[in-house]
């Protein structure tokens, strides 16, 4: 955790005066000088967006943390879990306690994913971790219109686009028919 603490303080040394100027000679923003992550990156021998993905790990609760440090969530998981809100942070470390449940970057990402919508809660975050929430918003399946079909409406040299803006309208003036009909 060396690294993270290292971060920590850089993030804390580059704080805003009153006039808007950053006390950190490596925080400059318009300046070409090195930022705090470069400069941790070339120590550490990492790029400046892995020293950003480890301060991202600061936001995480302890518990998380936890589970990182011993494997069970993975670096790349725990950086989109690290968006949650502590709330929910709280809410996903106990989940983990209670259930065997194991998260990949596709249910990190969801989870974050309903955390901005605010639509986090606990009946969902069991249903992702369970691999549940996946299997309720499949989309449906692609359509796909016959030749036979096809040949009667457009030319064989119309382009893709000019066809899916006939079939948009096309199916939006007949579900507003059908909708006038009821």
């Amino acid at each position: 955790h060396d690294i993270i603490s290292e971060m920590e303080n850089a993030n804390k040394n580059c704080s805003e005066n009153s006039d808007g100027s950053k006390e950190n000679s490596t925080c400059g923003q318009l300046d070409h000088k090195l930022k705090s992550r470069e400069i941790l990156g070339d120590k550490y021998e990492q790029s400046p967006k892995q020293i950003a993905r480890y301060l991202r790990l600061t936001f995480l609760n302890k518990s998380l943390l936890n589970y990182v440090d011993d494997e069970g969530i993975s670096f790349v998981a725990a950086v989109d879990l690290s968006y949650l809100r502590e709330n929910e942070q709280e809410m996903l470390s106990s989940a983990l306690t209670e259930g065997n449940y194991k998260i990949d970057m596709k249910k990190a990402s969801t989870l974050r994913l309903l955390s901005n919508a605010h639509k986090l809660n606990p009946t969902k975050l069991v249903m992702v971790l369970t691999g549940e929430y996946e299997k309720k918003i499949k989309a449906p399946p692609a359509a796909k219109i016959s030749y036979k079909i096809y040949s009667q409406y457009f030319q064989a040299d119309t382009p893709v686009k000019d066809i899916e803006e006939t079939i948009q309208k096309a199916l939006a003036e007949y579900f507003e028919n059908q909708a006038k009909d009821k």
